[in-house]
Formats: structure tokens, sequence, C-alpha cells
């Protein structure tokens, strides 16, 4: 009874100011002296896997509960655990503590951590999280948020509570004082009822902090304690149309309209069978046109280069570069005087920023040339030849004729007048001589010396085109500065098949070839400048036309920075399918898709390619006194020209080459500027092209004019409708009154027909 007393005396005799300080008192074998009547057992079972465990630690476990008087048992063939009490149990609340450590145990609780239940200040709890939610996959993400990256959030729950918490398949044991098995069960649960861990932890420490204040301990701590607005995180899908409900009426709703009703009110009602076929086909096409250039937009970008910054001259930097122009340029004059007498040789030069480039240059065209400079055997020989600007050394060189070629002390000397002159703002054009004129241009690009050694070919094609009236060149000559095409009857037909090849290829631009002539292209192949155009034609014809072609091209004026793939594919013999693209699709692809396109098409190609060399159907007939026929569309650039336009007449080749060269003087000289009237020449008109438009299709007011040369031996005449000009040479025995009607039906005849597609 002595230590009875004792305990009261330490018992608390007034209110307590935190009840969870108070010390549960022990008990004692002295205060139950005559042990248990009845024995107490309680049974649990454990998992397979927990057995090897269990063997391990049960010789410890028998020894632990001992101490307490209690005995245990484990029976591996029923896989349970038993603890039961004996005569010797003085306290009858340790079979309670006895049963939490086998179940604690058999939860996958280490027994260091187990046996503290038996203590009589902690406790533990096995909290069930499988049922608050239903759905798998938020149940494993929740409980993986419990455990936090690395455990991050589970030890920061151990300090806190001071428990230690194993969480465990669909349960969360935990083992410490019971004022942190509170905090951990509430944790846990708002948890996995979708309440971040975080918010409880940061008020649980912000209230661990505060209890240390003896100032704050009795008053209100909501000030202090962090506040979170709830979310809705619903993530229901909702609908995309939501029906506003209407005000309730109880009247009926009004009666729809009848199909005929709304015809009549649009006045459909009132159109007969082929006006509503039209009006739904108008329909129709409208949206197919919408619907192609919104497809047509959208392949394009791939093709639209990139904008590159453009390097300003500084007007500052040329202001305070102070050079006596006149003075110099006197001085040239001078030397060039004394020059002429000795050498014949002049030099000519114009500033660049000190005053504008000269507006006619020296050689203006072949006519001027020839009549300047006598050919030799009445060819013309041309010489190309490129060169390092700051070294002078030669890189590549062209020849074509019996011209001699540019000697490296000639070249170098010019060389060196371009580096004199550079630094003073000045450039170097021309240089003429008795004998020939040497034109100079540098170029900073270094991607041209890959280029030219690609584009060999293409520039001794482009020497061989210089004699437009020599009958030996096999080559058709540049006479217009445009495309040359071919008419075909079977041209629709190509250009059904060109079009699905282009969508399988996803490329904008593309032809067919018919020896080196054009017979069907895309829209936007027609969109393409005709400089580059013709240069890409070359490309396609030159050398072997068998084999198919995958070069990289910088077109000038459509795409100066970024490359574009040249395709050029062989359908059969001189017959050509090109194509510009991207990086995309192979070589391989094309080829096969070319194959599949132009399969069932090889009767039409090879009936095409017939035309040639009339270079217009066999079918359509002119009048017996044609000689030769050109004509040209302004719009599209192009043209087409028949030397041969009768089938029966046998022509020799020297009398076709004449034709074309009577022809090209008509163009230029009668052509040029009757029709033309604001174009001085053709040559200037091209000189200028980057800064103006073509003035060919300037002048499209002028329908309907014509003009006409006769001479003693042929006539010419020329007719403008809209956007093509026909020029016919006729023989001269056709009368004069009767060019006006043959020009016109002719060119009736050749615009007219659907099939050829001009």
């Amino acid at each position: 009874m002595g230590n009875s007393s004792e305990d009261d005396d330490d018992k608390p005799t007034g209110p307590l100011e935190n009840a969870w300080e108070m010390k549960i008192p022990g008990f004692k074998p002295e205060h139950n002296p005559h042990g248990m009547l009845e024995e107490s057992s309680f049974a649990t079972l454990f998992p397979q896997y927990r057995e090897q465990y269990l063997k391990q630690v049960w010789p410890l476990v028998q020894k632990t509960l001992l101490a307490h008087s209690v005995k245990a048992e484990l029976d591996l063939v029923e896989g349970s655990m038993t603890v039961k009490t004996t005569r010797k149990t003085w306290d009858p609340y340790i079979i309670i503590k006895a049963r939490d450590m086998i179940k604690l145990m058999a939860r996958s609780v280490p027994f260091e951590h187990a046996k503290r239940v038996l203590e009589d200040n902690v406790g533990s709890d096995i909290i069930k999280i499988g049922t608050i939610t239903r759905n798998k996959e938020r149940f494993v993400k929740r409980r993986q948020r419990l455990i936090g990256p690395n455990g991050c959030t589970l030890k920061s729950m151990e300090l806190i509570s001071n428990c230690y918490i194993l969480v465990q398949g669909n349960t969360v044991a935990a083992v410490g004082p019971y004022k942190g098995l509170q905090q951990v069960r509430k944790i846990v649960e708002d948890t996995m009822r979708n309440i971040h861990p975080m918010y409880t932890l940061k008020a649980l420490l912000v209230k661990k902090q505060l209890l240390k204040n003896p100032e704050l301990r009795n008053e209100n701590w909501d000030r202090f304690l962090p506040k979170y607005a709830n979310k809705n995180l619903s993530k229901r899908k909702q609908p995309k149309n939501k029906k506003e409900k209407k005000p309730y009426t109880p009247f009926p709703p009004p009666q729809l309209e009848r199909k005929v009703d709304k015809e009549i009110e649009t006045g459909e009602y009132f159109l007969n069978k082929e006006q509503r076929r039209a009006k739904k086909k108008k329909e129709q096409d409208e949206k197919h046109a919408e619907a192609s250039k919104r497809r047509d937009e959208k392949r394009s970008q791939a093709f639209v280069p990139p904008e590159e910054p453009h390097a300003s001259t500084s007007k500052e930097t040329a202001a305070s570069t102070k050079v006596d122009i006149a003075a110099i340029r006197a001085k040239i004059m001078k030397a060039n005087k004394k020059a002429k007498a000795k050498t014949g040789r002049i030099y000519d030069f114009s500033p660049l920023s000190h005053g504008p480039l000269p507006k006619k240059p020296i050689i203006e065209n072949a006519d001027q040339f020839s009549n300047e400079f006598p050919l030799k055997n009445g060819k013309m020989s041309a010489y190309v030849m490129g060169i390092t600007s700051t070294g002078g050394l030669p890189v590549f060189s062209r020849k074509k004729g019996n011209c001699e070629s540019l000697s490296f002390s000639k070249s170098g000397s010019l060389n060196g007048v371009h580096m004199f002159g550079k630094p003073l703002n000045i450039e170097l054009l021309s240089t003429v001589t008795d004998d020939y004129a040497v034109a100079w241009k540098e170029f900073n690009d270094r991607r041209l010396l890959v280029l030219f050694q690609v584009c060999y070919p293409v520039l001794d094609r482009l020497l061989d085109s210089l004699d437009c009236g020599d009958a030996s060149n096999k080559h058709s000559s540049d006479i217009v500065g445009y495309v040359e095409t071919i008419l075909c009857p079977e041209n629709h037909l190509i250009q059904i098949v060109l079009d699905s090849f282009s969508e399988c290829v996803d490329s904008m631009f593309s032809c067919v070839l018919i020896n080196g002539k054009i017979a069907a292209a895309t829209e936007s192949w027609w969109s393409l400048h005709p400089h580059e155009l013709r240069i890409l034609l070359f490309l396609a014809v030159t050398e072997n036309k068998d084999i198919s072609r995958d070069i990289p091209v910088f077109l000038p004026y459509k795409s100066p920075s970024v490359a574009f793939r040249f395709i050029a594919c062989s359908l059969i013999a001189d017959v050509q399918v090109c194509c510009l693209c991207g990086s995309t699709p192979a070589l391989m692809d094309i080829e096969q898709s070319a194959t599949q396109c132009f399969r069932n098409s090889t009767d039409i190609l090879k009936a095409a390619s017939e035309c040639a060399p009339r270079n217009f159907p066999y079918s359509l007939v002119v009048d017996s006194g044609i000689l030769g026929l050109l004509l040209i569309n302004i719009k599209l650039k192009k043209y087409m020209m028949s030397k041969n336009p009768q089938p029966s007449a046998s022509r020799k080749a020297s009398s076709s080459s004449h034709r074309l060269d009577i022809l090209r003087t008509f163009f230029y000289q009668a052509v040029m500027n009757t029709l033309i009237p604001n174009a001085q020449t053709w040559q200037e008109n091209n000189l200028c092209e980057d800064q103006r438009t073509d003035k060919l299709a300037q002048d499209e007011q002028n329908d309907g004019v014509e003009t006409y040369w006769c001479s003693e031996y042929h006539k010419c005449h020329a007719v403008k409708v809209g956007i093509n000009i026909l020029c016919v040479l006729y023989s001269s025995a056709t009368p004069t009154h009767a060019m006006r009607l043959i020009s016109k039906t002719t060119l009736g005849m050749l615009v007219g027909d659907r099939q050829i597609c001009w």
C-alpha cells in the first residue's frame, strides 16, 4: 500500500495544460500478486514471404514476451502466430500489446520496431487505405505521393510525429506515441483523399514551433498557420456544345418550315433542272477552288526561303573617303587615247557609290556584236574564264569556236586593274579591242566554285546557242528570251497524269519535256523566272538523258540562298519528267512514282513526241505560203517556234536556219518597236529586268495591233491578240492583203484548241 500512496502523491491535483504530457503510471507485479485466473490468447495469420524472417527472429520474440509472462507460438503449417497468457501473467493489458506486436510483424514491421508496442507510452495503428479510392491507378499515385521522392515525405512524417511508419500494400503501419499516431492517421487519410501531405506537414511544423513559445500557448494560432484555397480539379469531360435551358412557356414551339417553303423563299423552287444543276456545280467548284488554294498554300510553305539579313553599306564610310572621281576619269580617258593608238585596249570604269551605272552597255546583243566585230567563218566564238578575285588564279575555262584563249598575263593585268579600282569604289565593266571584247563580272559567292563544276554541260549548251543562224547547230537558239514549248494534241492527257505525279512526290513545280521542250507543266512551274526555267531545261537535257538526276540548284530569283533538289527522270526516249522538291522524298521513291503514274501513258507520250520537229500537231493544216511560225505567250513567258510548218515540203537545214534568222530579226526590229511602243530595245528590257517588270506584259491594252515586212524573197507579219503574239514568215508569192486574215486564222487555230493546253 505504500507504493500506491507514493503514486498518488505523483498524480497532479489541478487542471492540466497539456494532457499528452501526463505520464501513464506503470503496472508492476506487486499490483497483481495472484496472477490471472483465466487464459487469454490471440492468433493472427502471416503471409508466406514473412515465414523465413519470422523463423529467424522468433527466439527473440519468445524471450521478449517471456519477460512479461506471455507465451508465444509459431505454427508454420497453418502460417499463424499465437500469444497466450499464463498463470504468472500480472498485467491484464499486456496480452493486447502482444497481439498488436504480432499484427505489426505480420504486416512486415521489423521486430526491433514492433517490440516497442509493449511499452506503456507507445501504441500502434494499422491504417487501411485500399478502400478509400476505387481507381487503382489513382490509388498507386496517391500512395507514392505519401512516400515521396526517395522517401523524403515519409521521413518528414516520422520526424514530426516521432513514429515509425511503414507503407505496405493496402495498409500503413505506424508505431509511436499516441499523439503522433493521430497525426499520422490524419496525414495518411488526407493524402488518399487527394490532399497533399506537405500542407499538413507544414501546419504541424508551425504548431510545433509555436508550442515552444510560452507566450503564444494560450493564443489563437490561425493567423500563423498556412491557408490554402480549395481547387476544383475535376477532370470530367465537359460537353462541347452546352444547351442553354430555355424558359418554360405553355405555348407549343412554332411550326418548322417545309423544304418547299424554304425553296420558295430563296427562289430555288422556280428554277428548272438545268439551272439547279448549274447552281450546284458552281457551289462545288467554289469549294474545290478553296480547298485547292489551301492545299497549294500548305505545300508552298516548305519552299519559302528564310529571310536573311542584308549587309547595308555605310553612308558615313563612303562620305569619309574623299576621292576625286572626275580627275581619275579624265586621267584614264587620256591614257585610253594613248593606249588605243598602240594596242587598241580600252578600259571602261564606272563608280559604284558616286554615280549610277551606265544606261547602255557596250555590247547590247548579238546583232550589234556581229556588226562591230566580224565573225570568223560566219560563226561566233566565245571564251569563258573564271579566276579568283583576290589572287587572279584561273579556276575554270570553257571555249567555243576558234577564238584565242585569254592568256594569263592579260587576265592578270585585268585583275590588277580590278583590284586597283575596288578600294576606290570603281568597277571594271569591260574591255574592247579591234578583234574582241572582254566582259568582266565579280561574284562574291563561294558556291559558284561547286556549281560551275556541275554545270559545265550547261555552259557548253549556252555557248552553242550563240549561233542563231548556224545550220550546223543542233540545239535550238534562244531568240526570244522565254521558254520553248511544244504543242501536242495529247497535252491535256499528259497534264492530268502530271498533276497526279506532282501530288505523289509532294511538289508544286513539275513539267514534262519532249525533246527539251515543255509539253505540260504545273501552274507553279510557270511562276518561276524565265531565266531559271531555261537553265533548268538545259540541265535536264545535257549529257545522258536516260539516267535519272538529282542535282541541288539555287534559283537566283525564287530562292537564292536555299537549295532545291532538281529531279529529272527519263520516261521514254526523248521524254523526261522534271520536278523541284525539298529534302524528301528520295530519288528512288520519285522514280517509282513516275513509273506508276506514267505506266499507262506510254502510247500517249510516243504520239506526242512525233510532233517534233514541227512542234505543233500535224492535224492542224496551215496555209501553204507559211514558211515559219513564232507563237509567244507574254503572260506565261513561253513560246513555240516552227521552222518547218509544212509537213510535205522537204527543206534543207540551211534554209531552216535562214528562216530562223529572218524571224529573229523581224521580231527584234519590227515587233518590239511596233507592238510594244514603250520598249526601246529587247536587250535593254532584259538588262533592267530586276528593277522593272517585263514590258511585253505591260502593254496588254494594245489588242489587235499588227505589223509586217515585205521584201523581194519573203514577207513577215505579226499580230497581237490579248496575251499572245504570232509572228509568221510568208513566201513572197503570198498576197499582202491576205496576210492579216491568214495570221489571225492561224493564231485562233493554235490557241483555240483546248486539247493543246496553250
